[in-house]
């Protein structure tokens, strides 16, 4: 794929993705060829989305990387085969056009080409939290574990039980081993590591 376009929300999360969207593009030898960004949860979605599609399918987009919530990810489903856009591949953050695709609130012909990204799941974690909870866990679900797991060890052995402290010995100290992988963190806090797998958006 050469020609991509890249959408995202207006907002911190949007911001977050956007430079590693356009970074990886750029390392693929391929180019920008849309670049927008969505206000959430817009009372005018569908227009805004149309309008999108529109410069996409001008620009002779070949794949479409798109962040966002469902408002105009519902819009996006529905606008791309009103504009013949359905062979376009469709990359999301996330699982939303799952969920909009199990309740009924697209169509299969709608979810066609897409796919999302997402953290790979644990499959032990899988098989323990669907024995407690008998359903599924959620996209992040074993990281949320793991998580409070490195927060809960933080407070526990941190020098001191102040906020500093334990953000510090977050930082300094974490080397856990969870059903995400192994954590731990850069001087800025931020998880070192990690691993993203594409899936395709099934209806089962």
């Amino acid at each position: 794929k050469k020609r991509v376009v890249v959408v995202v929300d207006k907002s911190a999360w949007g911001a977050s993705v956007q430079k590693p969207f356009e970074s990886a593009v750029r390392d693929a030898g391929a180019s920008v060829v849309v670049n927008e960004s969505i206000q959430p949860f817009s009372s005018a979605a569908a227009n805004i989305v149309a309008g999108i599609l529109a410069k996409a399918k001008a620009a002779n987009a070949d794949v479409i990387l798109w962040t966002g919530y469902e408002p105009d990810i519902a819009a996006l489903a529905k606008k791309r085969v009103e504009l013949g856009l359905s062979n376009v591949p469709v990359i999301v953050m996330g699982s939303i056009f799952s969920s909009l695709l199990s309740r009924d609130a697209i169509s299969s012909a709608e979810a066609k080409n897409v796919y999302f990204i997402a953290v790979p799941m644990s499959p032990d974690f899988i098989v323990k939290f669907t024995a407690k909870y008998g359903e599924a866990p959620g996209n992040y679900a074993d990281r949320a574990y793991d998580g409070l797991m490195i927060v809960v060890n933080a407070i526990q052995n941190a020098p001191q039980k102040d906020s500093d402290s334990i953000a510090a010995y977050m930082r300094e100290k974490t080397h856990h081993q969870g059903y995400g992988g192994l954590y731990e963190f850069n001087e800025s806090g931020d998880v070192l590591g990690g691993a993203w797998v594409i899936s395709k958006v099934e209806n089962n």
